[in-house]
């Protein structure tokens, strides 16, 4: 298989500081090896640890494949043969008969002795019964008949031939046999025999209606119309009237060989317990992630394709084999007269291009339910196919090329030159001959038609003078296609856009680039960067991004954006001087990053046109990414945060090849993602944790990271070692040879970082790594995480605040597609936080249970009347012993007065503890999504939620407000806001400001009462 050297390339750089220059890992332990060597090593990795160790888990399936299903339809095919045979065999013409004797033909036969006789029944039938003649006759026939006299009720009479077929329609399976008699004087009569001619069988029983029915009818009427003869001339009847009747001599005859005609459309059936396996695999491995995790890792496109094909082809091998076997055990002629070549080869050929087929069409299937509905669609259809074809169509001289279009497409579906095939095969072990052999698998083929054909000499072997495609032109025809298909499949899954919308261009193979890949340098640099640094104003001067009107750039993203521009002009060699960032080079620098889901316009036509009735909207084009500038750099890690929607993932997999960017670009490590082949040399030095874990389920913990450590290159007793290593790290040393499939949701994601972090990738993404963990492991996986920055660049994605404050060197908070703040957390939380939050701790004296009750009650009130004298604040929390306060911002100035205030009276109000901090992380998160939900609302012309009170009231609330005040009246309530899954912000409670010492009921929807459920409008 052609294979391309940017599939091999790898960096040629590695930064400054990379974990392959620590003490742990000298310098070039994870040295590039020659490609070749990686190509085979992949192919083997992917050969025996994934396919051989997922079909030997899967044990039950692959024998069913490889044993239960060829012997099933052999067996079927031998039983049909059998029983077929069995009914021949008791003709006198499916036995040899060099001199056969004289039997006399019998007496006529009682109706019941017919096989298909429905009583009542009747013997004969006669006309006319208007006539002596005709009556005395039958008389005769009656009496006479030899053995037995038939009784009146066996013999009906007509008068006139008409009247008896009219009966006879009217009542089938009635009478065996009628005589109509042709009296035209005593001296001259003749008959007309009626009988129904057609050979029966039932049961293994064959049935001859001429020596049965017919002749001793004729006999016995013949017999009394000559007595009748010699009565009216006087003379004496023969005293003995007996006819005999002799046949021909004749070699045993055989009809057209049934196993031909069945067994193509039997074989077909067994092989699609190869097909629908083999597409609903390669389907399912791209439906759950498991290639594109592969790629990720550095996979070879032509290693995995390739190992999928010789897995294919062993597979095939065995099948063959063993279908040919169960033919020879099961004494079927076919498999035992023709040649063992020309069955072996085309058993293994037709396998193979099936599986490439299987290959061509698991490119345009997005579902693993889907393939499987394909296989039995591919089965419906070429099980008709077959059948047309064993009626002759197309491949006889009338059909052939009646209609070539007809003619080509049945040939391109492997189906039916195989069926043709067996059929000329069967039809070559019928009667004397005795199949075909390899060197006639082309000479037997003749066309009547042609004059050549015609002068054949004669020849004692099989020949077709009918035949049109010989057996050796459909092992050719097998052989193309397998090639055609495995190729085109190669192809399409190149071109053809798959679940993430990635696909080369159509003509990529004759890219010089796609040949020779070089590494990015400032020329090319500045050539895929063009697009970008040609803006005509950067978006801190702008204070708009893509037209969204109101959406204005934090200061701190806007610096961000100009120090990455400037590294971008000073890369491209549009600026003098430009350093980066302090301590090292920058590990990724993101450069303006778009991402945009188009909407068909011809689907948003359909809808203006078609469905005007039902008013559906017009969808717009979908931004998740809009105009991303930032940097990351190295031995640090960043951490990524947002709510549902809010470009994290998207981000992630546009950074890591998954998905392609809209606009935009980045450099990892110097190395542009749109530059050719700068994706294949990034993913050598990336690790990475999707959001969903990629794993199989037949396969260990140990088995995933030997594929992985093999698939990056790394040497076997590196393999080994990390992976024990990291196994051990992550606590799953006990679980290292359990299935995956046995693991919990936690052991899967451990099971995903340790895939991440092995063979020291310079920058790794992380995509909500602890999610399904519980508190123990997410804390070991945290210091895991701590201890990994050192050499690296880590990027975190997590819905959890506390884990982004403890891990996060930097911090960047996305909303609706836009990133929205950068910095650390220290400096988001002066910057986007409300305040301080302080808790105090009061207690009561030691006197009694009842007095320190009275006691602490009183000191809670005095403290409450404290900070509402001192600030002005009601707690935000208050469990009577322990009050927690929110301090605004504005306040912090008062704050150490306050502070040396409380700490003067602390012992007199009971106070045994106190906290003050900032506000969490957290807070800071939802004050961000609110201001972009806020923003994205006046944008859609929303600007309050109007709420209903009990007692009718209506509560006002401007958009992200948390107070406002009853219209009329100067009742004030505290509202708190919460965002549903699409990210839109709906009030989740409100309740009423209260003063100290007043007691009232917060309204939430959760309480009961139909009155205090919140109601927008």
């Amino acid at each position: 298989m052609v294979v391309s050297e940017a599939e091999a390339t790898m960096a040629g750089e590695l930064p400054a500081t990379s974990p392959q220059q620590t003490a742990e890992h000298p310098p070039g332990v994870l040295a590039k090896p020659p490609y070749y060597k990686r190509f085979f090593k992949q192919l083997w990795t992917l050969l025996y640890h994934k396919q051989a160790r997922v079909a030997f888990r899967n044990r039950t399936s692959t024998l069913i494949r490889l044993v239960v299903a060829p012997f099933l339809f052999i067996l079927l095919v031998y039983v049909i043969d059998k029983a077929i045979s069995s009914g021949n065999q008791s003709t006198a013409e499916s036995s040899l008969e060099p001199h056969t004797a004289a039997n006399a033909i019998s007496a006529v036969a009682p109706c019941e002795s017919d096989l298909y006789s429905v009583p009542p029944c009747w013997d004969f039938f006669y006309s006319p019964n208007n006539n002596a003649v005709a009556e005395a006759i039958v008389a005769g026939i009656q009496a006479n008949n030899p053995g037995r006299v038939i009784p009146d009720s066996k013999v009906m009479g007509f008068a006139d031939r008409v009247a008896a077929n009219t009966f006879m329609t009217l009542n089938p399976n009635k009478v065996t046999a009628a005589v109509h008699l042709d009296v035209t004087s005593a001296e001259a009569v003749g008959f007309t025999l009626q009988t129904n001619s057609t050979p029966k069988f039932f049961k293994g029983k064959y049935q001859n209606s001429l020596t049965m029915f017919e002749l001793p009818l004729q006999v016995a009427t013949e017999r009394e119309i000559a007595r009748q003869q010699y009565s009216l001339a006087g003379q004496q009847p023969l005293s003995d009237w007996t006819v005999r009747l002799k046949g021909f001599p004749h070699p045993a005859l055989s009809a057209n060989s049934l196993v031909g005609q069945v067994i193509g459309p039997f074989l077909f059936a067994a092989s699609m317990f190869s097909y629908v396996p083999v597409i609903s695999g390669v389907v399912g491995e791209q439906e759950v992630g498991l290639r594109q995790m592969l790629c990720t890792m550095g996979m070879l496109d032509s290693a995995y394709w390739l190992s999928w094909m010789l897995f294919e082809i062993l597979m095939g091998l065995v099948l063959s084999l063993l279908l040919i076997a169960f033919g020879a055990i099961f004494q079927l002629s076919l498999f035992l007269h023709n040649s063992f070549g020309i069955l072996f080869f085309l058993l293994f050929l037709f396998q193979l291009s099936m599986a490439s087929f299987a290959f061509l069409c698991s490119i345009f299937v997005r579902k693993a339910s889907t393939a499987v509905n394909l296989g039995f669609l591919v089965f419906i259809a070429g099980w008709i196919m077959q059948v047309v074809i064993i009626f002759g169509y197309p491949y006889t001289p009338q059909y052939y090329s009646e209609v070539v279009v007809v003619t080509v497409l049945f040939t391109l579906l492997p189906w039916s030159p195989f069926v043709k095939a067996l059929q000329d095969l069967g039809d070559a072990v019928t009667g004397q001959y005795d199949g075909i052999a390899w060197q006639d698998r082309f000479s037997y083929c003749h066309n009547l038609n042609d004059v050549q054909a015609a002068a054949l000499p004669y020849t004692t072997s099989y020949r077709d003078n009918q035949c049109v495609m010989s057996v050796g032109d459909c092992l050719l025809v097998l052989l193309a296609l397998w090639i055609i298909f495995f190729a085109a499949a190669v192809y399409f899954s190149n071109v053809w856009p798959n679940e993430h919308g990635v696909r080369r261009r159509p003509w990529f193979f004759v890219q010089p680039g796609y040949w020779r890949p070089g590494r990015t340098s400032s020329p090319n640099l500045r050539r895929h960067t063009s697009h970008i640094t040609s803006t005509a104003s950067t978006h801190a001067e702008e204070g708009l991004v893509n037209g969204d009107a109101g959406e204005t750039l934090d200061p701190d993203v806007a610096a961000e954006e100009a120090r990455v521009r400037e590294l971008l002009q000073h890369r491209t060699g549009a600026s003098a001087l430009a350093q980066q960032s302090p301590g090292g080079r920058n590990a990724v620098e993101v450069l303006g990053l778009q991402k945009v889901y188009r909407t068909s316009k011809a689907r948003n036509w359909f809808r203006r046109v078609c469905c005007v009735w039902r008013r559906r909207p017009v969808t717009k084009d979908y931004w998740a990414i809009k105009d991303s500038w930032f940097a990351i750099e190295n031995n640090q890690l960043f951490c990524l945060l947002g709510p549902n929607g809010a470009g994290k993932t998207t981000t992630i997999n546009c950074l890591t090849g998954v998905i392609p960017a809209s606009g935009g670009d980045a450099l990892v490590y110097g190395e542009a993602l749109s530059s050719c082949g700068g994706m294949d040399r990034i993913r050598s030095m990336m690790g990475v944790c999707p959001q969903f874990d990629v794993l199989w389920s037949e396969l260990t913990g140990l088995e995933h990271l030997t594929i992985y450590g093999n698939i990056k290159g790394l040497p076997g007793k590196l393999v080994r070692q990390q992976s024990k290593q990291l196994l051990e790290q992550v606590r799953l040393t006990g679980a290292a040879r359990l299935r995956s499939g046995s693991y919990s949701g936690g052991m899967k994601r451990r099971l995903s970082v340790a895939c991440a972090l092995l063979g020291d990738p310079h920058i790794v993404f992380l995509d909500e790594p602890t999610t399904g963990m519980d508190p123990i492991s997410r804390r070991h996986v945290w210091d895991i995480i701590e201890s990994a920055k050192a050499g690296r660049a880590i990027v975190l994605t997590t819905h959890s605040m506390e884990e982004a404050d403890v891990l996060g060197d930097r911090i960047a908070i996305m909303a609706r597609g836009r990133l929205r703040c950068i910095g650390t957390s220290i400096h988001l939380k002066h910057r986007f936080g409300s305040g301080y939050q302080l808790s105090v701790s009061v207690a009561a004296s030691s006197i009694g249970a009842a007095a320190d009750k009275v006691a602490l009650e009183r000191r809670s009130q005095a403290m409450q009347g404290f900070f509402h004298d001192k600030l002005g604040l009601s707690p935000a929390d208050n469990t009577g012993a322990y009050l927690s306060y929110h301090i605004p911002a504005s306040q912090g100035a008062a704050l150490p007065d306050f502070l040396q205030d409380l700490e003067a009276v602390g012992a007199e109000l009971g106070v045994t503890d106190l906290n003050i901090g900032l506000t969490s992380l957290e807070e800071v998160f939802l004050t961000i999504a609110r201001k972009a939900e806020v923003e994205a609302a006046a944008q859609e012309g929303r600007s309050s939620e109007t709420v209903y009170l009990p007692g009718g009231a209506l509560l006002k609330v401007p958009l992200g407000e948390e107070y406002a005040t009853v219209e009329g009246s100067a009742e004030q309530y505290q509202v708190k806001w919460a965002q549903d899954e699409l990210g839109n912000l709906q009030i989740l409670e409100y309740h009423p400001i209260q003063t100290p010492g007043e007691q009232g009921e917060r309204a939430s929807p959760a309480q009961s009462g139909g009155s205090t459920q919140v109601q927008l409008l």
